[in-house]
C-alpha cells in the first residue's frame, strides 16, 4: 500500500514551518536477509520515512509482509503519525486472503479480504461485499501487477482506477547505484510513476498536494521467488 490516502494531511504537516521536521518512527533496519524490499522515502531530498516488504514462499503460496511508518515532528512533539501493515497471501497467482490494518494520525481502518469461489470478499467500513477474483492490492511490488488498471485499495477496500502508460527505459538511483528501470505512469484514482526492473518494483514518485516531489528510493533488495509470481490472468 502506498500512503495515498494520507499524503495531503502529511505534507501540508510538514510545511507548517521551518522547525517543522519529519523523522521515520522506529522500524527495525533493513533487513538483509531473505526476501526483501526496503524503500527510503524522499520529501524534495529529505528523509521522510520508510516503507519495507517482506516474501515468504511455502506449500505453494507466498506471503507478503508490508509495513509503513511516517511521524511528523514539530519541535519535541510529533504532531502527525501514519501507519500501515498489511499481510497479503497468494496461490496459484492469486489473492487468497488480505488483512491490513491503518492508523492515519489516530484514525484506524481495518480491510479484510478472502477468496470464495470466483470472488474475492472484502470486509471494510463495517461492510462486506464481492469484487471481482482477479483484483489485485494496491502494493505494486512485481510489474506485471500494474497492468490491470484497477486495484484493490489496501487502506479503505475502494476499488480504484487509473490509466497506466509506459515511458520505457528510465535511469534511476537504487541501491546506491546507477540502475536502468522501466517506468510507468498512472493517472487517475492514483497519480504516480513507477519503476521496475526484472520485474521488481524499483521506484515511486509523486507530487504531493504542495508542489513537492515525493520519491521512494530502493535501498535494499533480495527478489526471487516474488519474481517468479505471475498473477492470474485477467478475463478476457
Amino acid at each position: 500500500m502506498l500512503p495515498v490516502m494520507s499524503r495531503r494531511r502529511l505534507i501540508r504537516s510538514a510545511v507548517w514551518g521551518s522547525t517543522a521536521t519529519l523523522a521515520p518512527l522506529g522500524l527495525q533496519a533493513a533487513r538483509t536477509d531473505g526476501e526483501h524490499l526496503a524503500f527510503g522515502a524522499y520529501r524534495n531530498g529529505d528523509h521522510i520515512g520508510e516503507h519495507h516488504l517482506t516474501f515468504a514462499a511455502a506449500s505453494g503460496r507466498l506471503q507478503v509482509a508490508i509495513d509503513i511508518r511516517f511521524a511528523v515532528k514539530f519541535a519535541l512533539l510529533t504532531v502527525y503519525s501514519y501507519r500501515h501493515q498489511s499481510r497479503e497471501t497468494w496461490r496459484d497467482g492469486r489473492l487468497v486472503a488480505l488483512a491490513a490494518t491503518t492508523d492515519d494520525d489516530g484514525e484506524r481502518s481495518t480491510v479484510r479480504a478472502r477468496a470464495d469461489g470466483e470472488w474475492l470478499v472484502v470486509q471494510a467500513g463495517g461492510g462486506s461485499r464481492k469484487l471481482p477474483a482477479d483484483l489485485l492490492p494496491t502494493s505494486y511490488w512485481h510489474e506485471s501487477t500494474i497492468a490491470r488498471g484497477q486495484w484493490l485499495n489496501s487502506q479503505d477496500g475502494r476499488v480504484v482506477r487509473s490509466t497506466v502508460e509506459g515511458l520505457g527505459p528510465d535511469r534511476i538511483e537504487a541501491l546506491g547505484r546507477a540502475v536502468t528501470a522501466m517506468r510507468y505512469r498512472l493517472r487517475g484514482d492514483l497519480d504516480c510513476d513507477l519503476w521496475y526492473r526484472d520485474g521488481q518494483w524499483t521506484k515511486l514518485r509523486f507530487t504531493a498536494s504542495d508542489g513537492s516531489t515525493i520519491d521512494y528510493v530502493l535501498e535494499s533488495a533480495r527478489f526471487g521467488s516474488a519474481a517468479r509470481f505471475q498473477p492470474r490472468p485477467a478475463p478476457g
